[in-house]
């Protein structure tokens, strides 16, 4: 008896060590609250923020920025997709396409600054130059990160939009 409640202790102990923590809700990104209209996100934004359409989700519309996030220059589309809200950022991560061993170090780099903003992943998966790695929240929305090569994405969704992707 002592043996097997020894043994569920420990399995307790190794679930709650490999288990990804509790992350309540993701607000938005870099300041910009899920469901902030797109005319107070232009406006939030600035001028440097270019109007477009999202062609995979019409009637969708994006506002485009250059901008510097876990010390990377990225290029963000903010995606206001529900009823005209923002809902999702896609952040793409500018990197040189012919340095394979840059890329993979920048890849490592964002993985650990996600991981110190947001903690252990839901799921993470690498191998050479295919990763992926995912932070779910309670709330529904999730952070998503893929490298292809040395095309690197990180979307930020709503839970509404998240729900639409898993």
């Amino acid at each position: 008896m002592k043996i097997a409640s020894a043994l569920l202790v420990f399995l307790g102990f190794v679930g709650v060590a490999e288990a990804a923590p509790a992350r309540d809700a993701l607000a938005g990104f870099k300041g910009l609250a899920f469901g902030t209209t797109f005319d107070a996100a232009k406006a939030q934004l600035g001028s440097e923020a270019v109007a477009g359409e999202d062609s995979a989700n019409p009637p969708s519309k994006t506002l485009q920025t250059k901008e510097r996030h876990f010390g990377e220059a990225l290029s963000v589309q903010y995606v206001f997709a529900n009823a005209g809200l923002f809902s999702t950022a896609v952040a793409m991560v500018e990197v040189p396409k012919d340095n394979v061993a840059f890329c993979a170090a920048r890849w490592t780099g964002i993985v650990a600054q996600l991981k110190e903003e947001f903690g252990e992943p839901d799921l993470e998966r690498k191998d050479a130059l295919l990763g992926k790695i995912v932070f779910n929240f309670a709330d529904g929305a999730m952070v998503r990160a893929n490298q292809l090569g040395c095309s690197m994405y990180i979307s930020f969704r709503s839970p509404s939009a998240a729900a639409k992707v898993q």
